[in-house]
């Protein structure tokens, strides 16, 4: 039986649950990723999408020599701008909360500890600059220690742990290190990489001209401006990020997608890269348990929208149309919350480990411009193309019942939820059925 994800933090000496959502029960648990056979043989999506095939001591088979890298993500060199984007890590943070995850998985499936595997290396890439100059930097890096690359090429499994900018760049050493050869393609290991708050498709679009934000950017190296250009999915350094993940994709590597529900620095949509299409990519929303519980419908519609992705669905725009009105506090944690949370590391280790690597699909991936402006009109339309596909419907009902069950009851706090509020109202409609 997989353990519950480890979301615990204190306050006061109370302990108090964050999540990692959708839970894995909800995604795997049910079609078109689980249940029984006769559910997932109805559904068209389950042939391409990975599954559980295991559950138990056996999905450790064959895995003896793991590899953990961690890739740590932009560091602002202005104090005040830390407070900003929250307090940096090192990769070896990174490398030290994955590693006890694999090791917690390993100890439960078998009652023992890291003495029971061959070897498990830890391989911190630090290093600042822009994309381009952290890649050429950290290869090298990595090149330079013979032990690491004696064992990458060893490796039975992989786990990459990355945030923020890090993850593109995580991206482009993972596509080295399979064109070096050093991962190899004909007897792939098991190769992860877990997304935190990644800037798939750069920061708000109104941080860029924001009084508290802006007077830093020009003073910092061009690396934080560069991070604004992943807003168009035609630029450069955009393609350039779609070419290596498409590279890592066809390989096999799995990839999760994790978006913080109160970032301040990048929204939902693009921490999930919602612009992306692949059955390898699996997204997650990370939800703090000091979010309050006002924001619980908006939470239950959003996670709708990550389970539609993850069923290979069009979402139609929705996560992109909501992610504005749960930007977090200039001065929050959002951006920096979901990495001190063990629950997000261990999804990491039950979806390398415990589902199917189904065959290689194209990642293709739709135009998006952030400056493109959206009409908030349109999201009653949204929701009611969503809500009334067959396909969703005939995956969500319970979800999209108790969405309408509760929009009327809901008490937004701030201007953006209650705008929300009088746009979603019509869910409360008879014309939005659930189909039996």
């Amino acid at each position: 039986m997989t353990p519950p994800l480890r979301s615990e933090r204190r306050f006061s000496g109370v302990s108090r649950r964050n999540l990692v959502l959708p839970s894995w029960s909800a995604t795997f648990d049910r079609p078109p990723r689980g249940g029984t056979d006769t559910a997932r043989d109805a559904s068209d999506l389950t042939a391409s999408l990975p599954t559980v095939v295991s559950d138990g001591t056996d999905c450790w088979k064959g895995v003896r020599r793991v590899v953990v890298i961690g890739v740590h993500g932009w560091f602002p060199n202005f104090t005040a701008l830390q407070k900003v984007v929250g307090t940096p890590r090192t990769s070896g943070y990174f490398c030290s909360m994955m590693g006890q995850s694999v090791l917690a998985a390993f100890e439960n499936a078998h009652g023992v500890g890291e003495d029971q595997l061959d070897k498990l290396t830890y391989i911190p890439l630090d290093g600042e600059g822009s994309i381009s100059e952290r890649v050429e930097k950290l290869f090298k890096v990595y090149l330079s220690k013979p032990e690491w690359v004696n064992d990458v090429e060893r490796a039975d499994a992989i786990f990459v742990a990355a945030h923020s900018q890090g993850c593109i760049v995580a991206a482009h050493l993972l596509a080295r290190m399979i064109e070096n050869g050093h991962i190899h393609t004909s007897q792939m290991p098991r190769v992860i990489l877990s997304s935190f708050c990644g800037v798939h498709l750069g920061p708000f679009y109104n941080s860029a001209t924001s009084t508290v934000i802006t007077p830093y950017l020009w003073f910092e190296h061009p690396s934080a401006r560069e991070l604004f250009d992943f807003q168009d999915t035609s630029s450069r350094v955009s393609e350039d990020y779609q070419s290596s993940l498409r590279l890592i994709l066809d390989r096999g590597v799995k990839v999760i997608l994790l978006a913080s529900l109160d970032d301040q620095m990048v929204p939902i949509y693009s921490a999930s890269f919602s612009a992306a299409r692949h059955p390898l990519l699996l997204r997650a929303l990370y939800v703090d348990s000091s979010i309050s519980s006002s924001h619980d419908f908006i939470l239950n519609l959003i996670t709708l929208g990550m389970m539609i992705l993850n069923a290979g669905l069009d979402d139609q725009g929705l996560i992109s149309h909501l992610s504005e009105a749960t930007a977090g506090a200039w001065r929050g944690v959002g951006h920096s919350s979901p990495y001190e949370d063990p629950g997000a590391y261990d999804l990491a280790v039950n979806y390398l480990l415990k589902t199917s690597n189904p065959g290689a699909e194209p990642l293709e991936v739709e135009s998006f411009g952030a400056r493109d402006v959206k009409n908030d009109y349109e999201l009653p339309w949204i929701l009611r193309g969503v809500m009334d596909d067959p396909k969703v419907q005939e995956l969500f009902p319970s979800e999209i019942k108790a969405l309408k069950d509760t929009i009327l009851s809901w008490q937004p706090d701030t201007r953006a939820l209650r705008d929300i509020k009088r746009r979603a109202s019509r869910l409360s409609q008879p014309v939005l059925t659930v189909h039996d």
